[in-house]
């Protein structure tokens, strides 16, 4: 199992149109399993929140053709709508039975 995980920081004057962007926009495109958004509550700079989108995918070519294909064009449109107020990166992981 392969968890896609993209942590988005918003300027706390914008928050409430990316999480409306977030619910209306990222997430029912989200073609994969499991997506879950969580609230980072570890500090972050003064004026800014935190968010992380968490996916599952059944391989890595999912979760590649995920992030290659469909999530660029969602984050191009996140770009245009919030310029520098919101950054993001995206996380590979790999579920590890122990």
């Amino acid at each position: 199992m392969i968890i896609v995980n993209t942590t988005f920081y918003v300027e706390n004057r914008v928050e409430q149109q990316f999480l409306k962007w977030l619910s209306e926009g990222f997430v029912p495109c989200c073609s994969l399993s499991d997506v879950t958004v969580a609230r980072i509550l570890t500090a972050v700079e003064a004026g800014m929140a935190a968010y992380a989108v968490r996916m599952k995918a059944v391989d890595a070519k999912l979760a590649t053709d995920w992030t290659d294909e469909k999530a660029p064009l969602l984050l191009q449109s996140l770009a245009e709508c919030f310029g520098q107020s919101v950054l993001h990166f995206t996380t590979l992981m790999e579920s590890v039975e122990i």
